[in-house]
């Protein structure tokens, strides 16, 4: 069984809205304070009220800001939050809200991601949210989450870019490819903003409902009183089955085909674009125009090591241009943990999927050192290694 939330976004979802929820539900707010006032961006305050409409009792979480610095890149945001050395998993659940943000304005604007400038995504109060409600869903110990269809509304809404329609074409992109469906609604107003689709795209998977035991139920309400009905997300909490999907991670998959290389060159390329970040290169032999022999080079990367990337291979081939797109990818669990053969450490990378350890790989440096030290043979610190796992 599996720490399981659902999310029913009635009238929409905001991050402000989300964080309600959460606090409502029972996360503490002490801690998600206490984790906040970690990044360095003060001039903020966070505030819990009780609220009750149309007979719904909730939680409304307030963020005020004196911060004056709306416009920020999205590396400075990694940056902020990477320094406030937080737990991993809410470093990493709120860079990759971050990053999501940031693929879907570079899309929208047509711009490299680091040119792309975080407006209203930017502010400090935008900033609270996405780390709060990381922080409460770390607190809280969620490990699989559920979201409903999110409801349109329309109208248009002012942005930073002037007044634009709803849902706001961030907030769409976001949604797009996620597998999050959309419900037509005639409220004249915009029901679900850009940090709300982040937070639901990165965190939850979409479905009508969940199979669960219900522990607790949050409402986290939204500051608008326009609409006829109770504007509150509703968090249900609870155990469920360990059957949900995991949340995938953006990254961008970038490409180039090359005729005029040899493949020594070829294989330092791959070996830079590791260097500068990517999580994985390779390349495979194809047949280009006039019968030649070419190559095509094919790199995976985080959206942060994006700019290296590319500038590595510009640098390192001869390519003209270089393919980009954008897309999710599932992550399996990875640790490591040490296995001592006669008094020796070796290190051992663990892999995981949904809870289950999956395999696991002795380092090769360490047992060649063993193995030398022993005066045995690196296969047979391996079979040691592999024994020690089992038992």
């Amino acid at each position: 069984m599996t720490t399981h939330l659902h999310l029913d976004p009635t009238t929409g979802v905001s991050g402000d809205m989300l964080l309600g929820a959460l606090f409502d539900a029972g996360a503490p707010i002490d801690a998600v304070r206490a984790d906040l006032e970690r990044l360095e961006v003060p001039g903020w305050t966070l505030d819990v009220e009780p609220v009750v409409r149309h007979g719904i009792s909730g939680s409304l979480a307030k963020v005020a800001t004196t911060d004056t610095a709306t416009h920020r890149s999205a590396s400075e945001l990694r940056r902020i939050i990477t320094a406030a050395d937080l737990p991993a998993p809410i470093t990493d659940r709120s860079i990759a809200v971050i990053d999501r943000i940031a693929v879907a304005e570079a899309a929208i604007h047509g711009v490299d991601i680091e040119q792309v400038h975080f407006h209203e995504v930017g502010a400090l109060d935008t900033i609270v949210d996405v780390v709060g409600v990381c922080s409460a869903w770390h607190h809280l110990g969620i490990e699989t989450a559920t979201c409903a269809a999110l409801p349109t509304g329309s109208g248009t809404v002012m942005t930073a870019h002037g007044e634009l329609p709803v849902p706001a074409p961030a907030t769409l992109r976001l949604v797009e490819g996620t597998g999050h469906t959309w419900r037509f609604t005639d409220d004249p107003m915009e029901l679900v903003t850009p940090t709300g689709a982040a937070l639901v795209a990165e965190l939850t998977t979409p479905s009508v409902g969940a199979e669960m035991t219900v522990s607790a139920i949050g409402y986290g309400f939204g500051t608008s009183t326009k609409l006829p009905r109770a504007n509150c997300l509703r968090a249900v909490l609870g155990t469920a089955p360990t059957t949900a999907t995991p949340a995938t991670r953006p990254v961008v998959l970038l490409s180039a085909t090359i005729d005029d290389q040899s493949p020594e060159r070829v294989a330092a390329a791959l070996d830079a674009c590791v260097e500068a970040g990517a999580h994985e290169a390779w390349s495979a032999a194809v047949a280009m125009k006039k019968r030649r022999l070419g190559t095509d080079v094919t790199v995976v990367c985080p959206v942060d090591a994006e700019r290296a990337v590319v500038d590595v291979l510009f640098a390192w081939t001869t390519t003209l241009g270089v393919r980009r797109q954008p897309i999710d990818r599932y992550e399996a669990d990875r640790s490591e943990t040490t296995v001592e053969i006669e008094g020796h450490a070796v290190r051992v990378k663990v892999r995981s999927w949904r809870g289950r350890t999956l395999g696991w790989k002795a380092e090769h440096d360490d047992v060649v050192e063993v193995a030398r030290s022993l005066g045995a043979t690196p296969d047979e610190i391996a079979t040691a290694v592999e024994r020690s796992m089992r038992a």
